[in-house]
């Protein structure tokens, strides 16, 4: 039995239909039996095809001696693919014709041919998909959203961007809000992920993809930077990280929000790229948040990635704040007997520390609850929002940027000039721009505080409902205020948040 077989990835104006393509075939076939093989809608780079994948059981099978289709093309434009199907057709003696460029794998020339073919078929979609991958990045460079699942808190709009009509982000009314507030919940409240996602979905609020939130879900909107203000200190944030950045830093002036492409590799099999693969833009829409908010939930995930997680430890309300004074391990609660006590976790687990002590639980709680009560009492607002004396300017910010930026590069440029005269030249030159650098930070003011307000709302509920509080509560309003409590061999030190 002969075989046709005719594919078309999307149907276009130029571009030959199935019927078309079955026709040109059954042309130039003179004799026997015919059973056609359609695959409408599927890509040519690879072979995972129903229909295709169907005759190739067939052939398998033995009911197939010959496969025609209106080119090569249609049956793959990848050469290891087709290499592979050659050798498929041969061991099942199954040949190969093309309808239009007169190719026939039953010969040798026939079979030359179709290698050659086959390269120019490959670098014919290797050259479409690097001109779609460069205008999609393009689209992305200016702003423009580049498609697929829309951020939580943003819609979609039309907008002008360079003289053509393209999509942006646009604040939803009713989810921004909500967005910012996971954010301030996770920042000022230090509110866990997993205790976020059970206050949204109590709630009844669903993500962007209309599912019940996660802790993994909430914590992908944390590290969005999709809701941050493009500013310097962005730009530094993530040129550390070692990201590219598309824009220069003196366009990234705090007037639209960010954007981050590259980061996911495909739709099916979904992968990541690495970091450095990865694109930060200046996007086109109004950011939700600051940069020191989303650097505070940065540096918040990435702490708890070695604590336990904080507030949810049934035994103690500390549990996530407690640390060995050695060792910088976690503390965590054991149990002897019927008694609680803190010890250092890698003692316990590992004896590589050497801190054995045991501190008896209550003892601990009472110390810090007492040294929490007297600093939220005696908080002190002028120093948590102190004078403001210098000149703040993001022109400045960009400045230190640029000039640790050149920096970088004379420090390389030393480390390969190798002891010659020229290293006395570019020492010179760093130590003028660090003097550059020393003089323009001290015309900046420090950054502002993160979400005072909340910070004295927590203070009011803490003295408030403290001793009518669960663990749960108790672990939130604590880590407002206290960034760790290090327990040594014999003394308890708090390191505070204010």
């Amino acid at each position: 039995m002969i075989a046709i077989y005719a594919r078309q990835s999307v149907e276009k104006e130029n571009s030959i239909s199935l019927d078309a393509q079955i026709a040109h075939c059954k042309n130039i076939i003179t004799k026997g039996d015919i059973k056609e093989y359609v695959d409408s809608g599927y890509s040519g780079s690879n072979i995972n095809r129903p229909a295709f994948e169907q005759l190739m059981e067939d052939i398998k099978n033995g009911l197939i001696t010959s496969v025609y289709s209106y080119r090569l093309d249609r049956i793959s434009r990848n050469i290891l693919d087709f290499a592979n199907l050659q050798e498929f057709f041969k061991k099942h003696n199954c040949g190969y014709v093309s309808a239009t460029e007169n190719l026939d794998t039953t010969s040798p020339m026939g079979r030359a041919m179709v290698n050659i073919v086959m390269v120019f078929a490959q670098l014919e979609r290797e050259t479409i998909a690097g001109r779609i991958k460069d205008a999609y990045f393009a689209r992305g460079k200016i702003g423009a959203f580049l498609g697929g699942g829309c951020p939580f808190g943003y819609t979609t709009a039309k907008a002008d961007l360079n003289g053509k009509t393209m999509s942006i982000l646009h604040p939803d009314p009713i989810t921004a809000p909500i967005a910012k507030d996971i954010f301030e919940a996770y920042t000022a409240r230090r509110t866990s992920l997993r205790a976020i996602a059970l206050s949204l979905n109590e709630r009844g609020i669903k993500t962007s993809t209309e599912k019940p939130f996660t802790g993994v879900g909430v914590g992908r909107v944390l590290t969005n930077p999709v809701y941050v203000a493009c500013v310097p200190e962005m730009y530094d944030y993530f040129f550390s990280k070692g990201y590219q950045i598309s824009n220069p830093v003196e366009e990234f002036d705090g007037t639209t929000g960010c954007l981050l492409f590259g980061k996911e590799v495909g739709h099916v099999n979904r992968s990541y790229n690495p970091i450095e693969s990865q694109i930060l833009v200046k996007g086109a829409h109004e950011p939700l948040i600051d940069a020191n908010t989303f650097i505070d939930a940065q540096y918040q995930m990435s702490k708890n990635k070695s604590l336990k997680r904080a507030g949810t430890g049934k035994r103690s309300w500390l549990t996530g704040l407690t640390k060995c004074a050695k060792c910088g391990y976690s503390a965590t609660v054991m149990k002897v007997r019927s008694y609680h006590y803190f010890k250092c976790s890698a003692n316990r687990h590992t004896g590589v520390c050497k801190n054995n002590k045991m501190h008896p639980q209550k003892k601990v709680e009472l110390f810090v609850e007492r040294e929490l009560l007297d600093a939220v009492r005696n908080l002190n607002v002028d120093k948590l929002c102190p004078e403001q004396t210098g000149q703040p300017s993001i022109h400045i910010r960009q400045q230190l940027i640029k000039i640790d930026q050149e920096i970088g590069k004379l420090v390389e440029a030393l480390s390969m000039a190798d002891g010659s005269s020229a290293s006395k030249h570019i020492i010179k030159r760093i130590e003028g721009l660090d003097n550059q650098k020393a003089e323009l930070s001290t015309s900046l003011n420090p950054p502002p505080p993160l979400n005072v307000q909340k910070m004295l709302d927590t203070a009011k509920k803490l003295l408030s409902g403290w001793d009518g509080a669960d663990v749960q509560t108790k672990s939130e309003w604590a880590s407002t205020f206290i960034e760790a409590v290090y327990i040594g061999q014999d003394s308890i030190k708090i390191s505070w948040n204010i």
